[in-house]
Formats: C-alpha cells, structure tokens, sequence
C-alpha cells in the first residue's frame, strides 16, 4: 500500500468482523512473524500485519524512525487500506512500544491493547545503533530463503502473556489453542525438520 510520501508497506489483512486485530512485530522483524496466528485469528475476526519501514517486503524510511514514526505510518497505512476503527493492537517486543503510541495519539481508534512481552520505553533508542545491522542480516535472510523464519518465541510469548486474558473471559480458550498448536508445530519443525 503507497503512502502519502510514496513509500509502499506491505500490509496483509484477512478475516472479518469488528474490532479489526491488527498485529505489530518486534523490533526487526517483518509480519511473517505472526504467520502462524494471523489465519487462525482470521477466522473469528478481521486481522492485519503489517512491514514496518524497511522490513520485510516494506520500503525504507529516508530517516530514522522510531515508535512514533512508525504509528503515524500505521494510522496512515489503515486508513488509506480503507480498514476501520476500532482497532485491538497487539504488539510484541518492540512492537508494544509502537501500539502503545498508536493509541497514545489515535485514542479514539483503539478498542484495546495487547502487549506480548514488550520493550521498555527508551530501549529502542538504546538499540538504535544495533538495528542498521540487524535489518541488513534479516534481509539478507529474508531474500535467501523467506521460508526459513521460525518465530517459536512468538508463540510463546503470545500463550505466556494472553492467559491471563483468558482466564478473565478476555480472550476465548480457543484462542490460546489455537496459539498452543502455531507453537508446538514450529518447535516440532525446528527439532526434527519435519512439518507436524
């Protein structure tokens, strides 16, 4: 999807329903993250994954970005994909750091937040100087072979950090069944290489 200043990010959605769940990855790493819980989230609801500037299949930023930028370009990014409000943003690692200003700035949209094991504010900044290398190694990566991402501490955060949710009647025991099985076929796959 273009952006107001030509830049394209990569945004996926599926599902349907109202709130729309939209998914934010941790620090470097591109919505393929969320592969495994994205289609099954999806049929319940609307769910969206998105590449943050310069990851993933997503175009540069011309500067340094940070939460803030990064919400802005989501706001901007929902809006122009005709998406609506009200949104349940679910960030992990850094990510929470990105929906927490997204709904610092556009209260009014957010129905609710989820945070997956997230980053304090100020790390990014401490990280700032580790994450020009990083992005470099994930791309290198990416285009070798997309297919060998593994996300395992993704799904363990997601089940580690939505039970309580569950146990409060936030979030259905389907869900975190859902989460339990993504992760026990990706540890599988990791340990024997074989898909479970």
């Amino acid at each position: 999807m273009e952006l107001s200043d030509g830049r394209l990010l990569n945004l996926r959605c599926s599902g349907a329903g109202s709130p729309t769940i939209v998914l934010e990855a941790g620090l470097g790493f591109p919505s393929l993250s969320w592969r495994y819980v994205q289609p099954e989230l999806s049929r319940d609801a609307r769910v969206c994954s998105y590449d943050r500037a310069g990851i993933g299949f997503s175009s540069p930023a011309a500067t340094e970005r940070g939460p803030r930028a990064a919400a802005s370009d989501l706001s901007e990014l929902l809006a122009r994909a005709g998406e609506q409000a009200p949104f349940v943003l679910i960030g992990s690692s850094y990510g929470g750091l990105v929906v927490t200003e997204f709904a610092r700035l556009y209260a009014d949209d957010v129905a609710g937040l989820v945070l997956v094991d997230p980053a304090e504010p100020g790390q990014d900044i401490a990280l700032a100087p580790f994450m020009a290398s990083l992005q470099d190694d994930l791309a290198a990566a990416a285009s070798a072979d997309r297919a060998c991402f593994d996300y395992t501490q993704t799904g363990v955060a997601i089940l580690a950090s939505l039970w309580d949710w569950a146990v409060r009647g936030r979030l259905t025991l389907r869900f975190l069944r859902v989460c339990a099985r993504c992760w026990r076929a990706s540890v599988c796959r990791r340990i024997t290489g074989a898909r479970c």
